[in-house]
């Protein structure tokens, strides 16, 4: 094998290794698409309420909550737009944990991302890539340890 084809061989496997170390942990589900209003600054502000089931939990995103969406910086929107409908109810989700994660650890936060990302059939290396963005810049985000009150929905409501 000459040096070229071990070399790519050896990037495609490493590739596959970090792809196959963020593989969806959790179950996410959205009933219902988010309503958003703009603000000012690119970021949004929920209508109503977003819901998701997150396992066995039911996580409420409440209205008013203002994201903005991923904090992806302008001149990258080219390659992925925060904008983009599979990604918007995943990244509202994340905005709202971050702030707000209760019982989750940031790993298991942006575990949950990364399978909202691929429950809403974004492509798997796309939801890779939003995975290590937030793994490697989205500490400062964090609020380590705030609980934020929870709104009593079963889900048998939704």
């Amino acid at each position: 094998m000459n040096i070229k084809a071990y070399t790519t061989l050896t990037l495609l496997t490493l590739l596959f290794t970090f792809i196959m170390s963020c593989s969806p942990e959790s179950n996410v589900d959205f009933p219902k698409k988010p309503c958003l209003e703009p603000t000012t600054n690119n970021s949004f502000k929920l209508c109503n309420p977003l819901v998701a089931m997150v396992n066995e939990d039911v996580v409420v995103v409440p209205a008013g909550f203002e994201t903005d969406l991923a904090s992806i910086p302008r001149a990258l929107w080219f390659i992925h737009s925060p904008t983009d409908s599979e990604t918007i109810s995943p990244a509202i989700l994340h905005d709202f944990m971050y702030s707000c994660p209760g019982k989750y650890s940031r790993r298991t936060i942006d575990s949950i991302f990364y399978s909202g990302l691929i429950d809403n059939l974004v492509n798997p290396i796309v939801a890779y890539e939003y995975w290590l963005a937030v793994r490697l810049a989205g500490s400062s985000h964090f609020n380590t340890g705030t609980h934020c009150a929870t709104t009593d929905i079963s889900a048998e409501k939704i």
